[in-house]
């Protein structure tokens, strides 16, 4: 829903979904029940309030953060996220994790460029996907940081878009990673 109170322009949305989790993987025996909400509202003079969560019988993980929009710079947002997850030797692990974001589209070429920045603060975050790897007795390395970047850029209706991301993943476990991705959209096919 959206809605305009007095004279600033303040966007209200919410959301709330309902499902289950589903898994290609065949070792994924449990596949948990879950809600999920988010909401946005526009505070006014660009600022964003938003959040959310998912919640399900064993899995809690809520979200708020804050976002501003500078017409000539693009926007910047920063948000805190709480999980708290009960595995099945009836251990709780909770944690803590930060993001901040930076995103700007530049005129007239349209191009789109997105930076952010996660830390996790304890080796107890995990996030709804990343639960169900431990929750279903599986191999899984904690994140300790991420840096991601990426880069889009339409061609026009013509040619298609190219899209190119980057990231940089450091572990709990002392191991990293990095993944590297170009890619190529075609245009529509018209009629």
């Amino acid at each position: 829903s959206a809605s305009l109170v007095g004279s600033e322009m303040c966007i209200r949305d919410s959301n709330i979904a309902l499902g289950e989790y589903r898994s290609d993987y065949k070792e994924f025996t449990k596949e948990p029940r879950f809600i999920q909400s988010s909401f946005a509202y526009g505070l006014g003079y660009n600022y964003t309030l938003y959040g959310g969560g998912i919640f399900s019988e064993d899995y809690k993980q809520s979200t708020l953060g804050l976002g501003k929009y500078f017409e000539n710079f693009g926007a910047f947002s920063f948000d805190s996220s709480f999980s708290s997850a009960e595995l099945d030797n009836n251990t709780v692990k909770d944690g803590q994790a930060y993001r901040v974001m930076y995103s700007k589209i530049f005129s007239p070429t349209d191009t789109a460029f997105n930076l952010a920045g996660y830390k996790y603060q304890s080796s107890g975050y995990y996030d709804f996907n990343d639960f169900q790897y431990v929750n279903n007795g599986l191999d899984f390395y904690n994140q300790k940081s991420r840096l991601s970047v990426s880069l889009s850029q339409p061609l026009g209706d013509e040619l298609g878009a190219f899209y190119l991301s980057a990231s940089d993943d450091k572990y709990w476990n002392n191991g990293s990673g990095y993944n590297v991705c170009l890619l190529y959209t075609s245009p529509s096919p018209r009629d």
